[in-house]
């Protein structure tokens, strides 16, 4: 009952006044066709799905986005799209975050303060006049037809840059080489299911294919965890191998001196390549006279490899090159620069010392950065799922973006922008219809791609590969993207940053790797500092050893400094150099990295079986199972390949929270799923642990109030509104799966409370969430829930139609997420069901089944290699 001043009918009016105002605050969906991916729902649904597509390393991935209530909530991979197979990343899962990124800037500002679209468009017209003669325009890899041609109709000169990508795709380097892979794989610092544009296909090909693998590298990486035989060197010394290999073959002279490589990996590989069915990757880093070897002995062992052409191909002219555009700064020839997103003053530091030789400087980027500070104008640009475009895969398939949502700034595409700037006022719907006018619209709108569009392999004549390069006898530098914010275009996003790299679990921040063996000779441990000399450059970084990097050799990943978080070693790398010389030495202090490796151990038990262990005791007895359901799921760690999607899409799914590096560094990172790693010599294991959801389930016996407790179906469930915050459960958990809210990491709390970490953290107050899922308080226990909202939508139109649930017809966020398919998950209750045949698998069994939990997870052993 109200009472006082307040009436009801004043209430009520308040009331729908609030309602519009809300209404009010809500982004209308795009304008134009947006086709769905599969059929329309029925009326009064608000659930879709949609195709579009997603850059990785500039290249697209074919993705299907979730959209509920005109907002999207969810991405995940097309299976139809032949970039992706249906698999994802870390990257496309937390592409949402940077979407509604806090730090986005809102409009154009001029020196600093707010000012219109048009006062650009007028400035610019006045330093060019009616032509275009002075107008140079900066950008990385340029996948996009659509820009591409915009680019070029406006008449500029057009420059590129790429930190990753210092050359243009293939043709100059034959390195860019696309081929299935063959049941036998010998690498040689390459990288295929990790940093690799094509990753997510490669992952899916190799798990279903199981290839026997060897690999050579300078770095741990993911292709080489998964090999049968890997062994690390320093670069010089991978390239030396390759040609100690190709002359067995006779296809080039053998190296001069000792070689480092073993002979008996020689052996083992050349008898391999010789059965037939083998195939060569070499890495982007190797050299380009490297990169030619593979080719060639490539075809001369018959592999199915192509030479693709540059998807960039009118830039291979090395007059386009920032080289080429600092020299035109630097003869006052630039009248206007323009910048389309990416950051070369922090990625190209020696750039800085040119950009104001410009007339005007204009800067297209999502977020302000150390190339905006030093610009004019910074346009705000739109995310790619609030603009219309098109991109390229990494073999040619031309995709179409489609948005999602308004943009929710004053912000353009680069089509956008530059049609602007050619007097051309058209939306970005407009230009991109009018640029695939005579395609097929409407199919490839709702399939994702164009059918049939993949570039046509060249023609590619056979190089003399040249003598071997000779050994190194200093310490080397080595420069790698980091597995999370890659190049540092990604440093902004928290879900990215708080994502334990695969090999290190090191998170915010990075550090100098090195082996065990050069530590000791540096007389350095965990976080001690290190002073790293390349050239007259200098920078110290904390150290943290690496059992996996090649010892004389010290690894580094940019993408790191300042508001970044971490130490920014741009400065020591040479343009594109993928190495250097370095000199090294101790400094006085100490900076310990984050790192989760050591969080939630399961100290002092087997852990990795490849049998059924015995039960030690029952302390629980026997549980009736339903009849009808019993979810259960099996991961397979031959399978895993250790890449963190399945962490990154429960945390978008499910609403968890980053904690921030505070936080993480005393263990309180919230992720419902980690991925532990496991050495063993030269080879390494990569184990998921999310809550196993235990029959016998230990937290069950100890909660006070009853908060975790069991279903009919076999969940181990939540209540979330009856936790008190005991944590007794997390200290009875064998897995250590638990996760507790130490505070209101969302930021809703009152005051007083433990201030906000730094960077952005979840997501600010109106940004939607996944309205399935409840937010969590402080003080309250969550964990893997199954995706218990997605086993009851399933459930809720199963019973609309009168049947049961179908087998497959619930997958779970981590499930749909695996590019490698390692996880299943069904109704175990159903004996024909594929998670309930995965149990029957010799290779099945029980983490920690000793204790006679009985967990519904359960895993398949990676077996011991067999020569």
């Amino acid at each position: 009952m109200l009472t006082g001043a307040l009436g009801r009918r004043t209430f009520l009016q308040l009331l729908s006044g609030g309602a519009l105002a809300l209404m009010a605050g809500c982004s209308p969906r795009p304008r134009g066709e947006l086709l769905p991916y599969v059929v329309a729902p029925e009326a009064g649904e608000e659930q879709q799905i949609f195709a579009t597509a997603l850059p990785y390393l500039g290249m697209a991935r074919g993705m299907l986005v979730e959209s509920v209530a005109g907002r999207p909530i969810k991405i995940d991979g097309n299976p139809s799209h032949p970039a992706s197979l249906g698999g994802s990343d870390i990257y496309a899962q937390a592409a949402l975050f940077d979407l509604f990124d806090e730090k986005r800037l809102r409009m154009p500002l001029r020196s600093g303060r707010p000012a219109a679209f048009r006062q650009m468009l007028d400035e610019v017209k006045g330093w060019l006049g009616a032509g275009a003669e002075g107008l140079h325009i900066l950008t990385r890899t340029v996948a996009s037809p659509a820009l591409q041609a915009a680019i070029s109709a406006l008449g500029a000169r057009w420059h590129r840059y790429d930190p990753i990508w210092p050359v243009s795709l293939a043709c100059r380097r034959p390195a860019h080489l696309r081929a299935p892979l063959q049941p036998c794989l010998v690498a040689f610092d390459a990288d295929p299911l990790g940093m690799h544009p094509e990753h997510l296909r490669l992952a899916r090909e190799w798990s279903a294919l199981r290839p026997r693998l060897y690999v050579l590298e300078s770095t741990p990486t993911l292709t080489g965890g998964r090999a049968r035989q890997r062994h690390g060197l320093p670069p010089v010394e991978v390239e030396r191998g390759l040609w100690a290999l190709a002359a067995r073959f006779g296809m080039a002279p053998a190296p001069e001196g000792e070689v480092r490589v073993e002979p008996a990996w020689l052996d083992r590989v050349e008898a391999e390549l010789k059965r037939g069915d083998g195939l060569l990757l070499a890495g982007e880093t190797l050299s380009p006279q490297a990169q030619a070897l593979a080719l060639r002995l490539n075809r001369r062992l018959n592999a199915p490899v192509d030479v693709l052409p540059a998807l960039d191909q009118h830039l291979l002219s090395p007059n386009e090159s920032l080289h080429e555009l600092e020299g035109a700064l630097q003869a006052g020839e630039v009248k206007v620069l323009l910048i389309l997103e990416g950051n070369p003053v922090y990625e190209r530091p020696q750039f800085a010392n040119y950009l104001s030789r410009a007339g005007l400087t204009l800067h297209h980027s999502r977020v302000a950065n150390e190339t905006s500070q030093l610009c004019h104008w910074v346009l705000p640009a739109s995310h790619e799922l609030e603009s219309w475009g098109d991109l390229r895969a990494y073999d040619g398939l031309l995709s179409l973006v489609q948005p999602l949502i308004q943009p929710l700034h004053q912000s353009t595409s680069g089509l956008e922008l530059l049609a602007r700037l050619k007097g051309d006022e058209r939306d970005g719907y407009a230009l991109i219809r009018d640029f695939w006018r005579g395609r097929p619209w409407d199919e490839s709108l709702r399939r994702g791609f164009l059918e049939g569009s993949h570039s046509r392999p060249l023609e590619w004549s056979e190089r003399e590969p040249g003598a071997a390069p000779a050994p190194v006898p200093e310490t080397v530098l080595i420069f790698r993207p980091d597995a999370g914010v890659v190049d540092g275009q990604l440093a902004g996003n928290a879900w990215l940053q708080e994502c334990p790299r695969p090999f290190s679990k090191l998170v915010w921040g990075n550090a100098v790797q090195l082996g065990r063996a050069t530590a000791e000779s540096l007389g350095v441990a965990n976080g001690d500092l290190l002073e790293l000399k390349v050239g007259q450059q200098s920078c110290t970084l904390p150290a943290w050893v690496e059992a996996w990097q090649p010892e004389g050799t010290l690894a580094v990943h940019f993408g790191f400094g300042g508001e970044r978080g971490g130490y920014d070693v741009y400065p020591l790398r040479a343009e594109d150099a993928w190495q250097a010389a370095v000199g090294v030495r101790k400094v006085e202090g100490r900076v310990l990295p984050i790192s989760t490796q050591a969080h939630h151990q399961l100290d002092g038990r087997a852990i990795l079986q490849t049998e059924a262990a015995a039960v030690e005791v029952d302390l629980y007895g026997e549980k009736a199972p339903s009849e009808s359901e019993a979810w259960g799921m099996v991961i397979d760690l031959e399978a895993c390949i250790g890449c963190n999607a399945c962490t990154v899409a429960c945390q978008v799914e499910n609403n968890i929270p980053t904690v921030g590096p505070a936080e993480a560094a005393r263990g309180r990172e919230l992720h419902w799923i980690r991925v532990d790693r496991y050495d063993h010599g030269e080879r390494v294991d990569f184990q998921p642990v999310p809550c196993q959801h235990c029959e016998n389930a230990p937290c069950e016996k100890v909660c006070p109030v009853g908060a975790t407790m069991h279903s009919h179906d076999g969940l181990n469930q939540m209540v979330y509104n009856r936790c008190v915050g005991t944590r007794y459960c997390a200290n009875n958990c064998p897995y250590k799966v638990r996760r507790f809210n130490f505070f209101d990491y969302w930021g809703r709390g009152s005051k007083g409370e433990a201030p906000s970490p730094p960077l952005n953290l979840g997501w600010f107050e109106g940004e939607p969430k996944n309205p399935e899922v409840t937010v969590r308080d402080r003080g309250v226990m969550e964990k893997c829930t199954y995706c218990v909202q997605r086993i009851s939508a399933a459930r809720i139109g199963a019973d609309k139609e009168n049947r049961a649930i179908a087998d497959g017809e619930v997958v779970t966020a981590c499930q749909a997420a695996c590019p490698s398919q390692a996880i299943v998950f069904g109704n175990l209750a159903d004996s024909g069901s594929r998670v309930a045949r995965a149990r029957s698998d010799r290779r099945n069994f029980a983490l920690l089944g000793e204790l006679n939990t009985k967990p519904r997870t359960t895993y398949l052993s990676r077996p011991n290699e067999v020569d």
